[in-house]
């Protein structure tokens, strides 16, 4: 039997202690690091956010919506009190 090694991709979340990285029921990895932002973070993505200044990737657990900005922002949401 011979083994074949091919180079995939995924997103793993660059939030500090996090080892989130990206998945569903069907997929986990794709050709190259594009499609895979494109499938968890683009418009009907799996909620993940890809700063393309920075070039990080967060899982939804660590970015949120400021309705405040409208703009999306990294860390969990504050919880009111």
């Amino acid at each position: 039997m011979s083994d074949l090694t091919v180079e995939m991709h995924t997103l793993k979340c660059d939030w500090t202690g996090c080892e989130e990285a990206a998945s569903n029921d069907e997929y986990c990895c794709w050709n190259d690091y594009n499609q895979a932002v494109d499938a968890f973070a683009g418009f009907e993505g799996g909620g993940w956010y890809h700063d393309w200044d920075s070039g990080k990737d967060y899982c939804p657990s660590h970015w949120h919506w400021n309705e405040e900005t409208e703009e999306q922002e990294i860390g969990p949401r504050e919880v009111q009190r």
